[in-house]
């Protein structure tokens, strides 16, 4: 998932570049995407700085009437002094302000990522095939929506971007360019995935891995120099291959939904066992359910208390 999210994030990026040419091309003026995310931390900045600077003038003007209400001349110094500084950080506050409202003007001009028609189209060929980016984690995608765009969706989701582009001709051929890039690496990708998310992995299938993720690695340093390569890639790159070479057990059983599901249980237990007081023995009684109900057999083993027969 990890792996999918960041090809498809790079994907997004691409489209993004097309749109601010696009909209320039309807004769709309923008700034860059950089200088639209570098407008919006400054304006952070910025607005921190303008709490600070409040906070600030509301502890001097509280010393100022403080020292005044002792009424003694040698205050006054101190009292001017103060004056002073509220006078220097009013200024501050005043120019921040400013700034700021020059930067909501800069931000007006120009539209979030999602707003352009090359993203759209992206965000309308995942829905086309029942694929949606979830509200957490940075808009990831859960596994059963990555096998599903990699079965053989990812022609539609990259054609998308050519079809896009017949509204701009100017941007047909560096379209098709991106397409055309991004089809292979989610095709090289979609190799590696299809064998290592098996149950059972053969020795000739690891031999075909093995040369799948070679390639996918390699386009994606040759195309993709600049960007980095996840600590998921290089664990693809290096740990997958001698992991299945040892145990021929792909990552299909590897889900952790079944661990998870383990919470329900405990909660189950916790209701169950709520009577019991002492924590250490309502934890020893939850503990000893869930064996029992994990490894059924383990009752078989429990040794038969022996009664001794009264004379």
């Amino acid at each position: 998932m990890g792996i999918f999210l960041r090809l498809f994030v790079l994907l997004e990026e691409d489209c993004h570049k097309l749109d601010c040419r696009a909209v320039v091309l309807d004769g709309v003026t923008v700034i860059s995407y950089d200088n639209y995310c570098a407008a919006l931390v400054t304006k952070r900045e910025l607005m921190d700085e303008m709490v600070s600077l409040k906070d600030t003038i509301q502890c001097f003007e509280q010393h100022v009437v403080y020292m005044l209400s002792y009424g003694e001349e040698e205050m006054d110094a101190a009292v001017e002094l103060m004056k002073l500084e509220i006078e220097g950080e009013k200024k501050r506050l005043n120019v921040v302000g400013e700034e700021i409202d020059k930067l909501e003007v800069t931000l007006k001009v120009d539209f979030k990522k999602e707003d352009g028609p090359f993203v759209k189209a992206l965000d309308n060929a995942l829905a086309s095939f029942h694929v949606k980016r979830q509200a957490y984690y940075s808009g990831t995608f859960v596994g059963n929506l990555v096998h599903r765009a990699l079965k053989a969706n990812v022609a539609i989701l990259c054609n998308s971007i050519v079809s896009t582009a017949e509204d701009y001709p100017p941007l047909c051929s560096e379209a098709r360019a991106i397409s055309q890039k991004y089809l292979s690496l989610f095709n090289l990708f979609q190799k590696c995935h299809n064998i290592y998310d098996k149950n059972i992995v053969s020795d000739e299938e690891i031999e075909q891995l093995e040369d799948s993720i070679g390639a996918f690695m390699a386009f994606y340093r040759k195309n993709f120099a600049t960007h980095s390569v996840l600590p998921k890639m290089h664990f693809l790159e290096v740990h997958v291959v001698p992991y299945l070479k040892q145990w021929h057990m792909g990552f299909g059983f590897l889900g952790e939904q079944g661990v998870e599901s383990i919470h329900h249980y405990f909660n189950y237990l916790e209701r169950t066992y709520c009577g019991v007081r002492d924590p250490a023995q309502k934890l020893q009684l939850m503990l000893k359910e869930h064996t029992l109900h994990t490894a059924p057999s383990n009752v078989a083993a429990r040794p038969e208390i022996k009664r001794r027969k009264r004379s």
